[in-house]
């Protein structure tokens, strides 16, 4: 599992404890692109053999490694189950969706506001103007051209921030 999303077991099940426990991941409206998911029109999901465990999991993939729709409703597909890139499309789009409202409306119990920050912000710190958070070493791995010119974004960045 931590080649594929970049978590492990027991941190995957926690992401989804946290996720399905604010709001019950079988019960959401799927994101339907002519309306919003919030819309009369949207559905309650379609009609899948994948869990909801197995919904997570296809879009952190998708997240980690970068596949296509196409791609990833290809390797999902077996010879008896065909499985269409609007399914893949759909389950994608909503749990993004999803993750994004979630963690927005986290967003003042995760980040202090600024006068907060200043009191308690160390030294080394100081003399940057408007901060607005420290991010705390956190590391995702991607994977990264031999090329540094195809490299992906984090890999140089961090370079650069070092």
């Amino acid at each position: 599992m931590t080649h594929f999303v970049g978590l492990t077991p027991k941190q995957f099940e926690v992401l989804y404890g946290f996720l399905n426990d604010i709001c019950p991941l079988e019960k959401i409206n799927y994101w339907n692109f002519k309306e919003s998911a919030d819309s009369e029109k949207s559905t309650k999901g379609p009609e899948s053999e994948f869990s909801c465990r197995e919904k997570l999991f296809i879009t952190l993939v998708r997240l980690r490694r970068g596949f296509t729709l196409k791609t990833l409703a290809v390797l999902l597909s077996s010879p008896d189950r065909k499985i269409e890139q609007t399914q893949v499309k759909k389950i994608f789009t909503t749990y993004i969706q999803l993750m994004f409202k979630v963690f927005r409306d986290m967003e003042t119990m995760m980040f202090p506001n600024r006068a907060h920050l200043r009191h308690f912000i160390l030294k080394v710190f100081k003399a940057i103007k408007n901060i607005q958070c420290i991010v705390d070493c956190t590391e995702f791995r991607v994977e990264c051209s031999r090329n540094f010119a195809n490299c992906s974004y984090s890999k140089w960045w961090c370079m650069l921030c070092i």
